[in-house]
């Protein structure tokens, strides 16, 4: 994976996040949740598009491995309002890979 890669698909999850934010009232908490993840993520975007990080080491290759797992599993249940539950859960296990991505960053 290359840091382009890793910038896109953090934009694809946050525009996934945004589309499901839309379906919550402002005032539940499955609604605040999502804010949350979306303004972290978006933040994380913003750090990594300002720094370089070494995609050549087996620290990112492993990080980027378990982040291409998590989205895959993200996008099984972000879809389905149904499974907001499984959906927030996978985001987090997301948020929390790309923040040990992030922290490579020197």
């Amino acid at each position: 994976m290359k840091q382009n890669d890793l910038i896109r698909i953090l934009g694809d999850v946050i525009t996934d996040v945004d589309v499901l934010r839309s379906e919550f009232s402002r005032t539940t908490d499955n609604r605040r949740r999502l804010d949350d993840i979306r303004d972290e993520l978006d933040g994380f975007q913003r750090r990594i598009l300002r720094n370089l990080i070494d995609v050549n080491t087996s620290q990112f290759a492993e990080l980027a491995d378990s982040l291409t797992d998590a989205n895959k599993e993200l996008k099984q249940t972000i879809a389905e309002v149904d499974k907001v539950a499984d959906t927030l859960e996978t985001l987090v296990k997301f948020v929390g890979v790309v923040q040990k991505i992030v922290e490579l960053i020197p």
